[in-house]
This record gives structure tokens, sequence and C-alpha cells, in this order.
């Protein structure tokens, strides 16, 4: 391009010119937040119709999704099971049409069967009374989720005529960019032995891709104490990712959003090839865009004011901040 144009293109890397560089990008984003902002305020509709459009083309839909309704089930250790559906119209939450379902005809942790009784249960009645369909559903969970409320839909005749999509679990995108089929994961002990976690590996087993678990032990009171040199803090994290490395990965999953504060020493650990897939990412935008729907989001350079409340030791200045004010409470 710099030949086409004959323009010399210079793309600073740090120092004065890089500061200059980031202060003018985030002024840019600045002033489109702040554009959007007003536009939601003196021309709601407009506002509202950028958003339905932006979901119909980003989730490749043939009409605007002006009516979402999405699912979740829970249980407490295996009884009690229940679902919620809530509703959103024209992109806003209409609590009046919540719903809460106690599930009738499965018995045990059972989530698949009670999406799929959930999914019947819900629009069978909408059809009997005739109320219009949603234009949008999303079913919280991977593939077993989603499959199970598929098939209540096809039981309903109207599979073909609602779009269903499934909120995937943060190992999904390795599926794809995986070429050794070998996928390494460094998470939480907890995360590792959960139900999402035990039901998302069950479904990779399809795709012949082999899943290498390794829990962080004590990483996390290590990034939020902060006291651990980086020597020490590379002795640890290297005996977690050389039996990884070894099993030919070439994606390690960081499975708890603490671990992004050690994305920089990992990837000096890692060989070249190996992509890391940070789930604190989505975790990010999603909250951003709460925050900007909520006008909310602080655009100003000025610090904003954190309470943090927590039970246990101090949290070390290092992870929280210094700018942050602590108020400890015992609980």
């Amino acid at each position: 391009m710099s030949k086409q144009l004959n323009l010399k293109f210079i793309v600073p890397k740090a120092g004065d010119k890089k500061k200059l560089l980031d202060l003018s990008i985030r002024n840019c984003k600045i002033f489109r937040i702040e554009r959007l902002k007003q536009l939601q305020i003196i021309d709601p509709e407009r506002h509202k119709n950028r958003i339905m459009n932006q979901m119909k083309l980003d989730l490749k839909l043939n009409e605007e999704p002006n009516h979402i309704e999405c699912f979740d089930v829970s249980n407490i250790q295996g009884t009690n099971s229940v679902a919620a559906c809530v509703v959103f119209i024209d992109g806003k939450p209409m609590k009046k049409m919540y719903r809460k379902f106690i599930i009738k005809t499965i018995e045990g942790p059972n989530d698949f069967g009670s999406m799929e009784e959930v999914i019947y249960r819900r629009y069978s009645r909408m059809i009997r009374e005739k109320t219009p369909l949603p234009k949008l559903i999303i079913i919280d969970g991977g593939k077993g989720q989603l499959s199970s409320a598929v098939k209540s839909l096809k039981k309903l005749k109207i599979y073909k005529s609602i779009p269903i999509i499934g909120i995937e679990p943060g190992i999904k995108p390795a599926i794809s960019y995986t070429k050794t089929k070998n996928i390494g994961i460094l998470a939480t002990e907890k995360t590792l032995n959960s139900k999402l976690f035990f039901e998302t590996t069950n479904d990779n087993k399809i795709h012949d891709i082999k899943i290498h678990e390794q829990i962080g032990y004590k990483l996390v009171n290590i990034i939020e104490d902060g006291i651990i040199s980086k020597k020490e803090l590379d002795t640890i994290l290297k005996l977690y990712l050389n039996p990884m490395i070894e099993k030919n990965i070439d994606c390690l999953v960081l499975g708890c959003t603490h671990y992004h504060y050690l994305k920089d020493n990992i990837k000096e650990i890692l060989p070249p090839g190996i992509s890391i897939i940070d789930t604190i990412t989505p975790v990010n935008k999603h909250i951003k865009n709460v925050l900007i729907l909520n006008e909310s989001l602080n655009l100003h350079k000025n610090k904003g004011y954190v309470k943090i409340f927590y039970n246990g030791e101090k949290l070390s200045e290092k992870y929280i901040g210094k700018e942050y004010k602590l108020n400890y409470l015992e609980f």
C-alpha cells in the first residue's frame, strides 16, 4: 500500500508517539460511544433498530430478533430441578414475561432431559394459546442442551420456524483452531470437576479431540497475593505447562479469568505455534456491553471509585491496583 499511494506509514511501537496513537484511538472510541448514547436518547427507535439489525447480521438471521427467549436449567445437588425463561422484546428485558418452571418428568441431575421438557412445555402452550412465537431462542449450555431443545422443537414441528443457538463454553473455539487435535486446559480444580466441563469434553470426543487437563494449583492465590518473584512463578508455570507441551498441544485454554494476569508469563514459556484462548475476553466484552446498555461506562480519564467486599486476608495492592479503595467485610 505504501508503494501504491507513495506514502510512508509509520507505526510506533513505544514511546511518546505510541502514547499519542493510543490516545487518538481511545478518543475515537469515546466519540463513537457518546454518539451512540446520544442516539439512544434522541432517537431510541433508531437505536433499537441499529441493535436489532446488528444482531441479525452477526447471527445470520433472516429477520431481526425483536422477540428473544433465553433458557437455563439448574438443580440443587441433583434434586429440585428448575428452569427459567427470560424474555427480551426489542432488546429490552420484559420481566412480566419471565417464567419459572419446575421440572416434572425428569429425576436426578439431567440437564439435557430438563431442557427438552421445558422447551416442549413452553412452546406447546404458546401454540395452543396461539401466542406469537419468538424470533430467536438462546440456550445456556453446550451441544447437549442445544440438541435436547432442538428435539422438542422438532416434535412440535416448529424447528425450521425459530432460529436457536447455544452459549458454548470457552473450550469450544479451540476445536476450530487445533490442527494437532490436542488441546491443553489450565484451570482450577473446581472448573475441571464441574458438570459443564464433563459434558463439554464428552461432546468433543466425536471430533477425536484429545483434552489434556492441568489444575493450576494455588495460581489464584499467587495472583491475588502478588508476592512471588517472576523466577518462582515461571518455575511453577513450567511445571504445569511442560506436560501439556509434550502432548503436542497447539491450543491452550485459560480456564480461569484470573489466569489472564499470567498470560505474558505463559507466552514466554510456550513454544511458537501454540495459541492461547483467554476466557476473560468474552467476559470483558459482555460486561462492557452491559455497562454501555445501562449508560454506566466511564468514558473519562478520571478514575472511578470502586468498593470491593471480600472475606479472608487482605488482597495485594499489586493485584487490585493502588487506585482502588478497599473495604473489608467479614461474613
